[in-house]
């Protein structure tokens, strides 16, 4: 092989290595691309989103309430949402919404931030939309809760301390819900309450209207609905 053979053989070896390389790279860049587009996907699939449609709406004790009725977006069961979305009236941010309401969606326990979007929520309605637990720890983040009702979801179990830091409740519903068990002293940081709606029901079938029918509800809890509960 002469000088000018092996000059040639040097640069053609020395191009298809370039070559070689550059295809290396496209391919481990067009693998990243992938691989964040997946990751990407994973998360928005993972992601809780209500979407919400802006109303106002004069609902029981809440004359006018501003209100986000909310479609559930990419359900998961997590204790707290990723993003809220809609279309606010002119003049209107979430610090003025008065009332969530969920109507047939899937929203088995209520996310611990929702205040964090609504900050000034007086009500909150659940129709249909597979709830299935509640706890205190849930509610505590709405302190101005005047109206809380849960209509048809599969809830079974309300604890003694359920309503503890909402003492300005007025009214509550768990219309045709499974409770099976109510905590003894459930009402007792309820001095405001004034209807408590628990027909059809597993172990009770009555609706209160005035404090004394609250009282006999109360008693029909201890009487039919008694848990284990310390």
């Amino acid at each position: 092989m002469n000088s000018i053979e092996r000059q040639f053989y040097h640069v053609s070896n020395f191009a298809l290595k370039i070559f070689n390389l550059i295809i290396i790279s496209i391919f481990l860049q067009f693998r990243f691309k992938i691989l964040l587009t997946l990751a990407i996907a994973s998360i928005a699939s993972e992601a809780v989103i209500f979407n919400c449609s802006f109303l106002t709406n004069s609902w029981v004790t809440i004359e006018d309430a501003y209100t986000c009725q909310a479609t559930v977006v990419q359900s998961r069961k997590q204790e707290t949402i990723d993003e809220v979305r809609g279309n606010h009236w002119i003049g209107r941010t979430n610090s003025d919404v008065d009332l969530i309401s969920f109507y047939y969606q899937d929203l088995p326990i209520i996310p611990r931030n929702v205040n964090k979007f609504f900050p000034n929520l007086k009500g909150v309605q659940v129709f249909a939309s597979n709830l299935t637990k509640l706890s205190a720890e849930d509610l505590k983040q709405f302190s101005n809760l005047r109206v809380f009702t849960s209509y048809a979801n599969p809830i079974k179990n309300l604890e003694s301390n359920l309503f503890n830091a909402t003492p300005n409740l007025e009214w509550i519903a768990f219309y045709e819900n499974s409770i099976e068990n109510v905590g003894k002293g459930i009402f007792k940081s309820l001095n405001k309450l004034n209807h408590a709606d628990f027909r059809a029901n597993t172990c009770v079938d009555f609706q209160a209207w005035t404090r004394n029918e609250i009282i006999e509800l109360e008693s029909k809890f201890d009487e039919k609905c008694a848990t284990n509960e310390q």
